[in-house]
């Protein structure tokens, strides 16, 4: 079995220098199929919210204002984000792996982190 190779998407990016929208991400998927990528990590949260219908943690409510963060917020208004994603993946033979932030509030405990001070048997890294 060869090497494989993985594309990080952040969504939140693709929103703040594209429009974040389906023919963005199709021409994502069409690039990495076309020069031999395995597949993506895919973030679906942003600021502790969800990109994705849960039970457990809130669908993004856009509390942070920008305009990437406007434009993240209306795109997930107008269709499915992951559910888009997975189908662009899976016709074109990628895999598809969520990355899930867990915090609550920001990326470091020193910005209010509820779910590491709650849990400190877990192990945060920041790039804060």
């Amino acid at each position: 079995m060869g090497k494989k190779l993985y594309l990080d998407i952040d969504y939140n990016d693709l929103c703040w220098r594209g429009d974040g929208g389906k023919e963005q991400l199709t021409r994502i998927f069409d690039k990495m199929a076309a020069h031999g990528f395995s597949g993506a990590v895919i973030d679906c949260f942003c600021e502790g919210d969800a990109f994705f219908p849960s039970e457990r943690f809130a669908m993004y409510r856009n509390r942070f204002r920008s305009p990437n963060m406007d434009r993240t917020a209306a795109r997930l208004r107008e269709f499915p984000v992951l559910e888009y994603a997975l189908g662009l993946a899976r016709d074109r033979g990628l895999r598809l792996l969520p990355y899930l932030r867990l915090g609550d509030d920001a990326w470091a405990p020193a910005h209010g982190n509820a779910f590491f001070r709650q849990h400190p048997e877990y192990f945060l890294t920041s790039r804060c």
